[in-house]
């Protein structure tokens, strides 16, 4: 397919308008560029806009097209973004439109520093975290599940690193992405016990031991709620679930950045020295 200068012109705009950084060829607009430029183009550089935000663009036979752009926390939630350059960037051809790429973060590292505790030994990185996506992963496996713990988890590493891009709503896509680890269950904690055993033995359910697990479940449970009330946006209850997690003492007003900060890095804690402590080494 020829690239019509026109088109190009329309969709480089329509870029410049809206920059998000994500690998060619992924969702509509990806594929629109992809089958104008070619299918070699290597990146895109967007900027994170509401969801549901619709721009038109001209087709090669002069129809006006709409071009539907979720960005919102779907896409931040279930892509893993790999920044590379900005522009559009395609072999054999010379660059459209080059920026350096210096001032580019990588969200992914980005994230893993902003839930670091380095004087307290804290710290993570994508091997730490596949290791726990690994492991939801065989549980949906087993219970017949399409859901992907790796995405998710990812997800919520990145959409942590994408406040440097302007995303407004980092916290809700990172809750978004980490309560679906537990959403196949609705967060009911005998249910996910079940499915954790059932994947693996070794691993106690929520009565096993005359009940010594049960708070290790609870706490899946209070992790699962606190993160919903983010993602739904419900402010009113966000302070009830974070008292439920670390106690009474919890006052109005501390449900800020650096609490939500706070709770991932404890969840993403106590789901890996579970997952070490019970699940059976293969």
């Amino acid at each position: 397919m020829s690239a019509d200068p026109e088109i190009q012109n329309s969709v480089i705009k329509l870029i410049e308008l809206h920059p998000v950084i994500f690998g060619g060829g992924f969702t509509l607009l990806g594929a629109l560029i992809s089958g104008i430029f070619g299918s070699n183009v290597k990146s895109f550089y967007l900027k994170f806009i509401k969801k549901d935000n619709s721009k038109q663009v001209i087709t090669s036979d002069n129809r006006s097209s709409t071009v539907q752009q979720n960005t919102g926390r779907d896409a931040v939630i279930n892509h893993f973004y790999s920044p590379v350059s900005v522009g559009i960037i395609k072999e054999g051809l010379p660059v459209i439109k080059e920026v350096s790429t210096i001032d580019i973060p990588d969200m992914m590292s980005i994230g893993f520093l902003r839930i670091a505790l380095p004087e307290k030994g804290v710290k993570f990185d994508k091997p730490s975290i596949d290791f726990i996506g690994e492991f939801f992963n065989k549980v949906f496996v087993t219970v017949k599940s399409s859901r992907n713990g790796l995405t998710m988890l990812n997800g919520a590493i990145f959409s942590l690193g994408s406040e440097k891009f302007e995303n407004k709503e980092w916290r809700e896509h990172c809750a978004a992405s980490l309560r679906e680890l537990f959403h196949h269950w609705k967060g009911n904690p005998g249910l996910i016990s079940e499915a954790f055993n059932k994947m693996d033995p070794n691993i106690p359910t929520i009565n096993s031991d005359r009940g010594i697990h049960e708070i290790e479940y609870k706490r899946m449970k209070l992790y699962y709620d606190y993160f919903s009330e983010i993602c739904h946006h419900q402010s009113a209850f966000i302070i009830l679930k974070l008292r439920n997690l670390y106690g009474e003492e919890i006052k109005t007003g501390e449900d800020n950045e650096k609490m939500f900060l706070k709770v991932v890095r404890d969840f993403l804690v106590e789901m890996e020295i579970f997952i070490k402590i019970y699940a059976k080494k293969k």
